[in-house]
């Protein structure tokens, strides 16, 4: 088909170049000064329309409306039109995989909105692939070749004119991608060919005038065809292998986080039974519900069904009463004189099954207000796990990461320092770890605020520097822990480390969009580069980190969608810069990765305060005074201090092992 409205035929006068157009460099003052007709319109780079360039995109718009609307034969045909280009070679079996394709969609994809029987792909593993497809999201640089289009889809772009045409950006491709989920609601869905049946013969073309040797690529297509020649037309179309695994682990992570969670802390039971001290009923009752509120306050830890309102009505019930063994009730300064009278053991996340022990109510407290914490950031891993998780959910999950983080905070800087028997080096309630766990929940707050921001496509300025004031964060936890023995942190540090690096990689990904949006195209592109180096590098920690044994959960990061996404983003954003930087800018790229100094002037986590409940009404003054140590309380005597306690059994819902997903 010929574009009839091409700058050939039109050289002088719009589609072509106007004489009276805007030249493209002109600044719009000046322009608007000179008059020039499009002076009120330079693109989001400050430049002026160039008709060799737009060219594209008309002519892929025009294509698209004349076979939908002028070819006679397509009157009532509701199927699929396949899109080919000059330059395209199909290889034999192309019809026979295209019906193929079509019966597939029937059966396996009916909400598929097109298809793909080419992709940029060379030939080398089209043995293993021949009969292999994939579902996924379109993409501009993956899927615009062999694209088949139905009319239903083609309505959907035409409901879609005015946003396709004003969109700024020349690619026809990078634009319908724009449009996916955005004007087209529901982002468009692909059925992919992973042998493809189209290949890319041109050399020369818009983006590449050099080197031009068509009898090279016809070379290129006689060696594929010899490679390809025995896998040929498959009997019948197989789903990836990897996206069954990977569609399973998308169902489960829709939010896109993953989070590495420490145990809970185990606890020996506690009977509070002070027989002969407990010199009344009211003391007695005392006792009796500090026994049945704990019990219930443990039990919630481990309670799918509990939510932050269940569990801070049971947190506040056994702390209002455990303070009447804190608080001094006597009206004096000295140490409520129940205070040391009841053993308390609990476990440490890092630390196996072996407990610590302290006679001292605040060890308790400090211990279980520990766990309350730990409940909050497991509360929020497992609801960013959902399968679709809705924007009250959202903001849940960050709150619990901010209040986790503000109980950590609160007893490292009151609670903890009350304590007689100072912390053992390696245990929860010693600064290192503590410090940590404070930093460890600010950092994953700001994922879902990064989540957040790219969803709602706030300036890519405002991302990078969230991401590099989270990479930051990630960096200061793990080195935090970096001097504690290595069997019982390797693990927590690997997660720390990958989610630096991860985090590192978005900053210069999206620092990279704000240096090509300020015509910076060569410090974007090595900005790309230093992400990619990043990104590399955490997938790297992945692996290492799924190999580390220690406390924590188990998982494999590198499949998570969290991770996958970035890859792709990462991926596409660099193959523009250098499309644009090989057709419009030609700058050089710096030998250096840019610095960055980037400040985030909001969006930043802050922990909750956190404060303990009123006391209970029933520790009075009067009640206090019927406790009488003389009496001996026949409390329960420690244990040996190394006897192990029996560990929490934990709630987290698990998938099938096939999976490699695991909800941590």
């Amino acid at each position: 088909m010929i574009l009839s409205f091409s700058t050939q035929l039109y050289p002088s006068e719009f589609p072509g170049q106007d004489p009276q157009d805007c030249p493209r460099d002109i600044t719009k003052d000046d322009a608007l000064k000179t008059g020039c007709l499009n002076a009120e319109h330079p693109d989001s780079y400050g430049h002026y329309r160039e008709a060799f360039i737009t060219q594209t995109k008309h002519h892929w718009w025009w294509k698209l409306h004349f076979v939908w609307e002028r070819v006679g034969i397509m009157h009532g045909y509701s199927g699929f039109a396949v899109f080919l280009e000059e330059d395209n070679y199909i290889l034999p079996d192309f019809f026979h995989f295209y019906k193929a394709m079509i019966e597939f969609r029937k059966s396996s994809c009916p909400d598929c909105d097109m298809l793909a029987l080419g992709n940029h792909n060379d030939l080398t593993d089209f043995t293993r692939l021949s009969n292999k497809v994939l579902t996924t999201g379109w993409m501009s640089t993956k899927h615009n070749i062999g694209m088949g289009i139905s009319r239903e889809v083609y309505y959907k772009l035409m409901g879609c004119s005015k946003e396709f045409c004003t969109y700024d950006d020349y690619n026809w491709d990078w634009t319908l991608q724009h449009l996916s989920g955005t004007c087209i609601p529901k982002p468009l869905k692909v059925l992919v060919a992973q042998g493809s049946r189209v290949l890319h013969t041109g050399d020369c073309g818009l983006h590449q005038k050099e080197n031009c040797r068509p009898e090279w690529a016809s070379k290129r297509v006689d060696e594929g065809l010899q490679m390809a020649k025995d896998a040929l037309f498959p009997p019948s179309l197989a789903l990836n292998d990897l996206q069954r695994r990977n569609d399973r682990c998308v169902r489960i992570h829709r939010m896109a986080h993953w989070f590495h969670r420490n145990p809970l802390k185990a606890t020996a039971p506690v009977s509070f039974n002070f027989y002969g001290v407990a010199g009344s009923p009211a003391a007695n009752k005392i006792c009796n519900d500090l026994r049945t509120t704990r019990a219930r306050l443990l039990e919630m830890f481990t309670d799918v069904t509990c939510n932050p309102e269940i569990l801070k009505n049971a947190t506040d019930a056994y702390f209002s009463l455990l303070q009447g063994f804190i608080a001094s009730l006597d009206g004096t300064t000295q140490e409520n004189k129940m205070r040391f009278i009841q053993n308390f053991k609990w476990t440490d996340t890092l630390q196996g099954n072996t407990p610590s022990a302290q006679q001292d109510a605040v060890f308790e407290l400090v211990s279980m207000a520990f766990n309350v914490a730990l409940w909050y950031t497991k509360f929020a891993s497992r609801l960013a796990g959902k399968e679709n998780i809705t924007e009250p959910e959202a903001k849940d999950v960050h709150r619990s990461l901010k209040v986790a983080a503000g109980i950590f905070k609160n007893l490292k800087e009151i609670h903890i320092p009350r304590l007689i028997t100072p912390a053992e080096k390696g245990r929860d309630l010693e600064p290192r770890v503590i410090d940590a766990y404070i930093i460890q929940c600010q950092a994953e707050a700001q994922e879902v605020t990064i989540a957040r921001a790219i969803e709602l496509k706030h300036n890519a300025t405002l991302i990078a520097a969230l991401a590099f004031e989270t990479a930051n964060f990630y960096q200061k936890a793990d080195h935090t822990l970096n001097t504690l023995e290595p069997e019982c942190s390797s693990k927590w540090r690997k997660y720390l480390q990958l989610k630096q690096h991860f985090y590192m990689a978005y900053a210069y990904c999206y620092h990279g969009q704000t240096l090509l949006a300020g015509d910076k195209c060569g410090e974007a592109i090595r900005s790309l580069q230093e992400a990619e180096k990043c990104y590399s590098r955490a997938e790297a920690l992945c692996k290492e980190y799924r190999q580390t044994k220690g406390p924590g959960t188990t998982a494999k990061p590198s499949e998570q969608l969290f991770f996958l996404k970035l890859g792709s983003l990462i991926k596409n954003t660099l193959e523009k810069c250098q499309r644009e930087n090989g057709f419009i800018y030609f700058h050089k790229v710096p030998a250096e990765a840019p610095q960055l100094e980037l400040k985030a002037s909001y969006g930043l986590a802050e922990p909750i305060p956190f404060e303990l409940p009123p006391l209970s009404e029933q520790c009075t003054a009067e009640v206090y005074a019927t406790f009488d140590l003389t009496k001996g309380a026949k409390n329960d005597k420690a244990k040996p201090k190394d006897e192990e306690v029996k560990p929490v059994k934990e709630p987290d819902l698990k998938p099938q092992r096939d999976t490699g997903c695991v909800i941590s």
